[in-house]
């Protein structure tokens, strides 16, 4: 059967209209798509090592530098004194002096004795100087032979100096040293307290 042309024309300019009307739907009543809206990002966060110390090690501080301290010593030093050589009581010449120490020929030099006595007590002696000329055991001359007390402690004598000789063309070397006479007529040399000789030597000359 055909329509009449009349209601063609009246179905297809309802569907043109139809057609047109959803064209022209407004945007904004589509259904919104939901946009994912960015939250702020995870912090990231970044461990640093946790050093774990080792059972049985503890940290302990750098040693400050400080002056050691010697320890005080409590040991007590015993000083021994150095024993001194005793000298035996007795009476010794430390010195004989000779003015003038170089006399002129036929000159008689003045000799004078220190004496030490260190018996604590005056004593008397019989004494005198010897004369000797080098490398001649006989003595070459001597003084008189005198008495006289000899004090504690540190005295000087005079010798009775008679003694003198002559030369002529060189000058003669000699040494004096002192002796003394026992009871028994003995004749000792006095010696120093270190026990050494106490000779001195002086020279005559032309």
């Amino acid at each position: 059967m055909r329509m009449p042309i009349r209601c063609a024309r009246a179905i297809f300019a309802l569907l043109i209209g139809a057609l047109a009307s959803s064209a022209c739907v407004p945007t904004s009543q589509a259904p919104a798509l939901p946009i994912a809206t960015p939250t702020n990002p995870p912090s990231i966060a970044i461990g640093l090592p946790t050093i774990t110390p080792t059972p049985g090690l503890t940290e302990t501080a750098a040693p400050t530098e400080t002056a050691a301290l010697a320890p005080t010593s409590t040991t007590t030093i015993r000083r021994i004194a150095t024993p001194t050589l005793g000298i035996p009581p007795g009476v010794y010449v430390s010195a004989i002096k000779i003015d003038p120490p170089s006399a002129k020929s036929n000159q008689v030099p003045q000799i004078t004795v220190t004496f030490v006595n260190t018996t604590g007590q005056v004593k008397r002696y019989r004494w005198f100087i010897k004369i000797f000329a080098p490398d001649q055991t006989p003595s070459f001359g001597e003084t008189p032979k005198v008495e006289s007390d000899i004090a504690p402690a540190t005295s000087q004598l005079k010798a009775l100096s008679e003694w003198r000789t002559q030369t002529f063309f060189n000058c003669l070397s000699f040494t004096a040293r002192a002796f003394w006479v026992d009871a028994d007529n003995q004749v000792i040399e006095f010696l120093k307290p270190d026990r050494s000789s106490p000779g001195t030597g002086f020279s005559v000359c032309p």
